[in-house]
């Protein structure tokens, strides 16, 4: 059976994601996220039985170009390991990552994000089928 992935960076996506994780079986969704504060144990506590898998840890995190090189790309390479095409049929996060690798896969993703960086709208307009933004004002 193919699965809906999830792809979560932040607690805050986490909670703006939960109920729609909530609606599925346990065996009809899978949860990625990443080692950062609180994330990880509290998606585990709030989401019992489901599948949950972390990728990328923050405590390695020690400016811009740690980030990119000792969680991004790495976390990239991994989600492009574990994704198959045959696996999921959908793809639905709140970041560029799993969007880029459903992107080369073909399968079909969408991302909702909030941040207003410059820099990261063209990996999500460049990675997503769909992006949807709220209004910056």
């Amino acid at each position: 059976m193919k699965k809906v992935l999830i792809d979560i960076y932040h607690l805050p996506q986490f909670n703006f994601f939960k109920n729609a994780i909530l609606n599925f079986k346990p065996e009809e969704v899978e949860v990625f996220c990443v080692n950062r504060g609180k994330l990880f144990p509290v998606i585990k506590h709030e989401l019992p039985g489901y599948n949950i898998t972390c990728l990328g840890d923050y405590k390695h995190n020690k400016g811009m170009w740690s980030m990119v090189f000792k969680i991004i790309v790495p976390r990239i390479l991994r989600l492009f390991q574990l994704i198959g095409r045959s696996q999921y049929k959908f793809i639905l996060t709140a970041n560029y990552q799993a969007n880029f690798i459903g992107r080369l896969k073909g399968i079909p993703n969408i991302a909702f994000n909030d941040d207003p960086r410059k820099f990261v709208f063209p990996f999500l307009k460049f990675s997503a089928d769909e992006v949807y933004l709220p209004p910056f004002g």
